[in-house]
């Protein structure tokens, strides 16, 4: 089974002694105006797969990639 964590409210939280995020092969964080934490808009994943990484960051930007420096 796969655990992808809907970490929207979480920050900060805890669970048996593991931090909220912590728990899935990836965890989503929101950052909406009526969250703890707030950016206005937008959120955040955390993963440490390598493959949902670079999924997400490409998704962030609809896909679309930056020419390398």
């Amino acid at each position: 089974m796969t655990l992808v964590e809907d970490a929207a409210c979480a920050a900060g939280a805890s669970y048996r002694g593991r931090p909220a995020g912590s728990m899935g092969v990836a965890s989503a964080f929101s950052f909406h105006p009526r969250k703890a934490i707030t950016t206005g808009e937008g959120g955040m994943v955390t993963t440490d797969d390598d493959g949902i990484a670079a999924a997400v960051r490409s998704l962030r930007n609809h896909g679309a990639t930056t020419a390398a420096r």
